[in-house]
């Protein structure tokens, strides 16, 4: 492991840890399409949230009523009222 002065945790050497297995695929004749990409190399998950960046939040009343107290997350769900007819 490589420890950064500034960091509490550490980092991963990259390029030590063993190569990744792909997992057993069923053997009924399928295989992976050629295009496909291997998915022994693809993270579970990931996520990504950006920066917020501070603004004046809603007044309590306002906000309880919108159910958030950030105007840029104020994002209210339209349902049928988005689609036209």
């Amino acid at each position: 492991m490589v420890y950064i002065e500034d960091m509490r945790f550490p980092l991963p050497i990259i390029g030590t840890s063993p190569e990744p297995v792909a997992p057993d695929l069923p053997d009924s004749g399928s295989q992976l399409p050629a295009d496909s990409i291997d998915p022994a190399l693809l993270a579970l998950a990931m996520g990504f949230v950006p920066v917020q960046a501070w603004e004046e939040p809603y007044a309590a009343d306002l906000a309880l009523a919108r159910g958030t107290i950030f105007p840029a997350l104020d994002k209210p769900f339209l349902g049928e009222e988005a689609v036209s007819r």
